[in-house]
């Protein structure tokens, strides 16, 4: 997957990619500028292409300054039971109150001023959304944040053109239909051997043809469609990766 948004990256297809893990693990992969820009730096080439949406787990923040510091300062503290208190606070307020150090994620529906103005702005530009492994479990913050980046894209649609597609491992819940309606196409793959399947179709076409920028995947109709089979296109940059 990583290895996928990468190359799209290095063609100039990407705007951004907004994760809801908190792990940092598209930090670890290393493939990917991570962390929520400053409103400053968007457009900017040094801009992060990665915007974790719901906090990350490897930074702390003070509940009281809202100081963020790394999470790896505080690995011995952390073993022992409670937070550890904020020594910021406590050397630059003269009132007893102090902060702890708690891990910079998102609670309940904590305001995110930054992102949404981050959001604002990629609202205006973004043309294909494609969401990847959404949770059924989805957060609050997270479904407004689809909802708003889908009805852009839609917004601008022109010729039945296709601009929102879901993949996942599993289809919606039916309690959750607000995600159906989200999108104009919901494909039920494994998302590993998807991803897997586009590196190595590109690779091979692109080694035969660096034109070549399109692969068709097929799948069943809904049982609400005149069609028995209908066909969807992908169109794919012409990638070019290490033999795997």
């Amino acid at each position: 997957f990583y290895q996928a948004i990468h190359a799209l990256d290095r063609r100039g297809h990407l705007l951004r990619v907004y994760t809801q893990n908190i792990d940092a693990m598209e930090k670890t992969a290393g493939m990917l500028s991570y962390g929520v820009p400053d409103t400053d730096r968007l457009g900017h080439p040094d801009c992060p292409r990665c915007v974790p949406l719901l906090g990350r787990l490897d930074q702390m923040t003070c509940t009281l300054c809202h100081t963020v510091v790394p999470s790896s300062a505080f690995l011995d503290e952390l073993a022992q039971d409670g937070f550890p208190v904020c020594v910021r606070c406590t050397s630059h307020t003269t009132s007893r109150h102090r902060g702890i150090w708690r891990p910079n994620v998102v609670v309940s529906d904590q305001k995110q001023p930054t992102l949404e103005l981050v959001l604002s702005e990629d609202e205006k530009l973004v043309d294909v959304l494609l969401a990847v492994g959404v949770r059924q479990d989805t957060h609050d913050n997270l479904s407004g944040f689809i909802a708003q980046l889908s009805q852009a894209v839609q917004s601008r649609a022109r010729d039945r053109k296709l601009t929102s597609i879901l993949i996942n491992s599993e289809a919606p819940a039916p309690e959750r239909p607000e995600m159906l309606g989200l999108f104009q196409v919901c494909l039920e793959l494994d998302l590993q051997n998807f991803f897997a399947s586009i590196v190595e179709v590109a690779y091979q076409e692109a080694v035969i043809d660096s034109n070549s920028n399109t692969m068709l995947i097929s799948r069943y109709a809904n049982e609400d469609e005149d069609c028995p089979e209908r066909e969807l296109f992908l169109s794919l940059p012409p990638w070019h990766f290490p033999s795997p």
